[in-house]
C-alpha cells in the first residue's frame, strides 16, 4: 500500500467498523455500511512529483496539488487555497465534519493557517486535525 492508500482504507474501515451493531444481521450490517460509504469522500494535498495536466488540471512538479476521491482537482502554490480548491470541489453542502491529517512536510502553522481559512469558508462545518506523520502528503482529509 502507498501512504494515501493505507490513509484512506484506514479512514473506511474505521467509519465502517462504528457503524457495525452487532445486534443486526449480516446482510443488514452490509446494506447499512454500503449506504454509509456514500457519504465519506477522502482528498490529499501533496506536491506534484513531475508536470502534468489531467481531468483538465496543469500541475508543474513541485507544485501542491489536490486530490479527491483519488481525482487530480486542484494545483496551487499555497496550501490553504489548494485544500480550499479542493473541499470546494467536494460539495460541501451536505458535509458535516472534516478530518484532516497532517503529515510531515506540514509546519503546525501551515496547518493552523490552512484550517483556520477553511473554517472561515465553511463555518457550519466542524473541522478536525490530527497528526499523522505521513511523509509525502501534507493533508489527507476525510470529509464525511
Amino acid at each position: 500500500y502507498s501512504a494515501r492508500d493505507y490513509f484512506h482504507h484506514v479512514r473506511y474501515t474505521t467509519f465502517l467498523i462504528l457503524e457495525f451493531l452487532p445486534y443486526r444481521s449480516i446482510a443488514d450490517n452490509a446494506a447499512e455500511m454500503g449506504q454509509r460509504m456514500q457519504w465519506v469522500r477522502t482528498a490529499e494535498i501533496t506536491r506534484s512529483a513531475r508536470t502534468v495536466t489531467l481531468d483538465g488540471i496543469d500541475a508543474m512538479e513541485g507544485q501542491l496539488i489536490g486530490m479527491l476521491d483519488r481525482r487530480l482537482v486542484a494545483a496551487g502554490d499555497g496550501l490553504a487555497d489548494t485544500l480550499l480548491a479542493v473541499l470546494r470541489r467536494a460539495d460541501m453542502d451536505d458535509a458535516e465534519i472534516v478530518t484532516l491529517y497532517g503529515g510531515d512536510p506540514l509546519t503546525d502553522d501551515e496547518a493552523e493557517h490552512a484550517i483556520d481559512q477553511a473554517q472561515t469558508e465553511f463555518p457550519d462545518i466542524e473541522f478536525e486535525y490530527y497528526y499523522g506523520g505521513q511523509p509525502y502528503y501534507h493533508f489527507i482529509v476525510s470529509i464525511e
